[in-house]
């Protein structure tokens, strides 16, 4: 009897975790939104107003400054995406300058590289390898610090896929041993 109980708790919980998942896959009203084509073909973007069944309610604004509630129904290929907000290219433009600063000073290392004459008193030469990969590494660090700098001074906007439609998730006792999870997909 008391396993029972404990199962019952413990699907009760399961169920109410992803009841709060599904809810939380849809984007609120106030949200910036787009939706987008199978083909990555931006349709409108703009303020989310609301959600029905079978479509959306977008604010978009026009280059002239006017704003007009858009309806939408979502077809099959469509998908609505939520802006993250906007984000620095600083990562970006680090490892982009790390690597050409990297490359520009590998091939310094390579074109300033000599043999040494020796007459009796020579220093250990490493050979040109060591002065290539000296190069490099000499050459990253203000190329990937340039870069981050660059990238910083540069923005983009990250979305993400939202569910499109509402989905909604109930649990109900279906017996004595047991629960009803029913979830369903508008269209």
């Amino acid at each position: 009897m008391q396993s029972h109980r404990v199962r019952k708790v413990l699907l009760s919980i399961v169920c109410a975790l992803v009841a709060r998942q599904a809810e939380g896959q849809g984007a609120i009203p106030g949200a910036r939104v787009r939706i987008v084509r199978e083909s990555n073909q931006i349709l409108v973007e703009g303020e989310l107003v609301s959600r029905t069944a079978n479509g959306v309610s977008i604010r978009s604004v026009t280059p002239d400054s006017t704003s007009s509630a858009i309806e939408w129904v979502l077809q099959g290929n469509d998908r609505l995406e939520q802006s993250t907000g906007m984000h620095s290219n600083a990562l970006r433009g680090a490892g982009v300058g790390l690597l050409l600063g990297a490359a520009a000073g590998a091939l310094v290392g390579a074109g300033t590289y000599e043999e040494p004459a020796c007459d009796g008193g020579c220093f250990v030469d490493l050979g040109r390898g060591f002065s290539v990969a000296a190069g490099a590494v000499v050459g990253a660090v203000p190329g990937m610090l340039l870069g981050a700098v660059l990238g910083t001074g540069s923005k983009h906007e990250s979305w993400r896929t939202m569910v499109a439609r509402p989905v909604s998730l109930s649990v109900t006792p279906a017996s004595l041993r047991g629960v009803r999870v029913t979830a369903s997909l508008a269209f």
